[in-house]
């Protein structure tokens, strides 16, 4: 839905459901409400990096990092913004750990920098899930909310005492 290219299509075939859920965009695609919000937003201040939440959709698909490569790619023309400036905020989806219905997405997530250089991923280890397993809970929210704020202020070189609870090992 995220794919300029291929919303139109995606839209017209999406089940009644999703439609309803679409209409929430302001009668526009979802790629085409981002892009308005984000001019909102640069007409009062500065774009320092973009978050992106894997959600169920297309978990296993390896084409996944290709196809989020398209979209931030789009993003940073249609808002004449630079990678180098920008960075791509990759979050996992409820993890193994916490029984995560989807949580083999993360090993495709993970590879997500192989791709685009500029992105970085926000471990979802160790983050509540809720009794979907599906999703978080609030509390594992909370804490993804800390990881993507600790991981954007060390991009910024801001100094920060926020310590998410689990680290990822270093590689």
């Amino acid at each position: 839905m995220f794919d300029p290219k291929e919303a139109g299509a995606l839209i017209a075939d999406a089940p009644d459901w999703m439609k309803t859920k679409i209409d929430g965009y302001g009668g526009r695609s979802p790629y085409e409400r981002l892009v308005q919000l984000a001019r909102e937003a640069q007409q009062v201040g500065v774009i320092k990096g973009i978050l992106l939440h894997q959600g169920e959709s297309n978990t296993g698909d390896p084409e996944w990092p290709a196809k989020v490569k398209q979209v931030y790619g789009h993003l940073l023309s249609d808002l004449n913004l630079k990678a180098s400036d920008v960075p791509l905020l990759a979050g996992e989806v409820v993890a193994a750990d916490q029984r995560g219905q989807c949580a083999v997405m993360n090993d495709i997530i993970d590879r997500l920098p192989q791709t685009i250089p500029t992105a970085h991923v926000v471990s979802a280890r160790g983050c509540a899930a809720g009794p979907d397993h599906l999703h978080f809970s609030t509390a594992g929210y909370m804490e993804l909310g800390k990881r993507y704020a600790a991981t954007m202020l060390g991009l910024l070189k801001v100094p920060n005492d926020l310590q998410p609870v689990y680290a990822p090992p270093a590689e």
